[in-house]
C-alpha cells in the first residue's frame, strides 16, 4: 500500500514472512505492485518508489484498482508468469 508511512518496513515484513513460510517460495522471482496509487500525489509516489528501488532490484509498479491504473500491466505480468510456469 503506497500510502503506508513505512514502505520499507512493510516490504521487509512481507519478505521475512515469506521466507519463514517457504525458503523455496522466497527465492522465486518477484514483482512489486504498490496499491492505492490514486491516493497520493505523483511526487510522493515517486519518493516511495525511489526509496524501494534503493532497497531492492525488483521491478516496482503502481496500481490502483479504483481507477484501473496498471491493471492491464498486472494481468500481462501474471499471464507471462503462468505461461512460463506451464512451459517448465
Amino acid at each position: 500500500d503506497v500510502s503506508s508511512d513505512n514502505i520499507l518496513g512493510d516490504y521487509s515484513t512481507i519478505r521475512r514472512e515469506l521466507e519463514r513460510y517457504s525458503s523455496v517460495l522466497a527465492q522465486k522471482p518477484e514483482l512489486i505492485y504498490l496499491t492505492k496509487c490514486d491516493l497520493l500525489q505523483e511526487e510522493e509516489i515517486q519518493k516511495k518508489l525511489t526509496e524501494l528501488q534503493n532497497f531492492t532490484s525488483c521491478k516496482i509498479f503502481c496500481l490502483s484498482s479504483s481507477i484501473m491504473l496498471n491493471i492491464d500491466t498486472l494481468i500481462k505480468h501474471l499471464a507471462e508468469i503462468l505461461a512460463n510456469y506451464e512451459s517448465s
